[in-house]
């Protein structure tokens, strides 16, 4: 959708800032699932903080407030890990994940005006970065049970990863608290797609109530998960049994 504000902008402008976003926010988003299993990372916290830096740059070029606003938060996060003032706990990087999920939707949008719940996430995002605690920022997720989220593509791969990464993020953001992941056309799983169902696992068990499932996958992607040490975050059930992992306690069978 075009708004009053990105016709304004002057359109080869307005390419540069999204290509500048394309570049960053994905740097911004691996870098924090890195993050999630080691928060003492100096140059891993001065090149996420860059990334922020060349963002909120790129938008205040082009006079596009909100992006200008959030990248601005962020950025302060990564100087304050870096001074050791904070530490990037699981919480601090779902939080600051949302942040960066967002700045890729400001960048297609470009109206100019803050998307709903930008307000809100800003200020967690301060609170974050001036060492406060967080407050709640949801309810005990629904029991809802949606449809698998799908790999497309045979691989696993760094934007496949992606992909799946903010649909999972769009879903536990909405409540849903039965998230599950088919596998089943997926023959090949990278790096980059082991370390996000890694860092989706660790998500999970840190939130009540929330169950990841994986309803089907390829036997030799499940032996490689299990072979990983993946099967210590998901459960796999019986032999004979379609390949499934969840994060739900182990039930006996009848």
């Amino acid at each position: 959708m075009t708004s009053a504000a990105s016709e304004a902008i002057d359109p080869a402008m307005l390419d540069l800032f999204r290509a500048e976003v394309d570049t960053h926010v994905p740097v911004l988003g691996e870098g924090l699932l890195k993050l999630e299993k080691d928060a003492a990372q100096p140059k891993l916290l001065e090149a996420l903080m860059r990334a922020a830096h060349s963002i909120k740059g790129a938008a205040r070029i082009i006079g596009l407030t909100p992006a200008v606003q959030l990248a601005h938060v962020l950025e302060d996060c990564m100087v304050a890990a870096q001074a050791g003032r904070i530490v990037l706990g699981g919480d601090a990087i779902d939080l600051l994940l949302r942040g960066a999920d967002l700045l890729g939707r400001i960048a297609q949008e470009a109206s100019g005006t803050a998307p709903d719940g930008m307000a809100a996430l800003v200020v967690q995002i301060e609170t974050l970065a001036a060492g406060q605690p967080l407050a709640p920022t949801r309810a005990v997720p629904k029991p809802v049970v949606a449809e698998p989220l799908a790999i497309a593509a045979g691989a696993l791969d760094t934007h496949a990863a992606e992909a799946l990464r903010q649909e999972w993020l769009r879903r536990y953001d909405r409540g849903d608290a039965h998230i599950r992941f088919d596998l089943a056309n997926t023959a090949e799983v990278d790096a980059a797609g082991l370390a996000l169902l890694a860092a989706i696992g660790h998500m999970a068990k840190q939130r009540a109530g929330l169950v990841l499932e994986i309803v089907q996958a390829r036997p030799d992607v499940a032996t490689m998960l299990r072979a990983l040490g993946l099967d210590r975050d998901f459960r796999l059930n019986a032999d004979g049994a379609p390949p499934t992992f969840e994060t739900a306690p182990c039930k006996a069978n009848a």
